[in-house]
């Protein structure tokens, strides 16, 4: 199964897929496999515990999307400028440590990034491992652990005044938009 959205401002998509890696697979391997299955299609993995929902990803590639057109990207790949908006990390290292695929990722996100819905995610997905989008869905639970993941302060989630799911998300969208204001 695959969730679609198209990046914004562009006629561009990101299809979206999850599974629990299989844990004979290292980073490298699972990011090799993807690549050969995603084929011209440019692809990215994040650890999925590090990613609230959906919309973390939707709303990070429409930045990173927009930071490439106006010429303040980092990198000169979406996929990858797409990892530095969810990660709120302008170095490219920092950011892979953040929300990209570690040897202690348990579940992975795979993002295909196209000009119309792919289900090369869900492949990519079932290669890795055992499909499972429910890991992209969210929860309080998750929105605590995924707070902490990105120490986000209380104070900051509490001053929105918002649900608290909604509040962290939109913590997290701010982090990554301000990405080009950072030295």
């Amino acid at each position: 199964m695959e969730l679609t959205h198209p990046v914004q401002g562009s006629s561009l998509y990101v299809t979206l897929s999850a599974s629990h890696l299989n844990p004979s697979l290292d980073p490298e391997k699972a990011l090799s496999i993807a690549r050969e299955l995603a084929g011209e299609k440019e692809v990215q993995l994040f650890d999925a515990g590090s990613i609230l929902c959906p919309q973390h990803i939707f709303r990070a590639a429409t930045n990173a999307y927009n930071a490439m057109t106006k010429g303040y990207n980092v990198s000169r790949a979406l996929p990858v400028e797409t990892l530095l908006y969810v990660a709120g990390e302008r170095q490219i290292r920092k950011a892979f440590e953040i929300a990209g695929v570690t040897p202690e990722t348990g579940s992975v996100v795979v993002s295909i990034f196209g000009e119309r819905a792919s289900p090369l995610a869900g492949r990519v997905a079932g290669a890795l491992g055992d499909v499972d989008v429910g890991v992209l869905e969210p929860s309080l639970g998750k929105a605590k652990e995924v707070a902490k993941h990105y120490q986000l302060p209380l104070q900051a989630i509490e001053a929105l005044g918002r649900d608290y799911m909604d509040a962290v998300l939109g913590l997290l969208t701010e982090r990554g938009a301000l990405l080009p204001l950072q030295p």
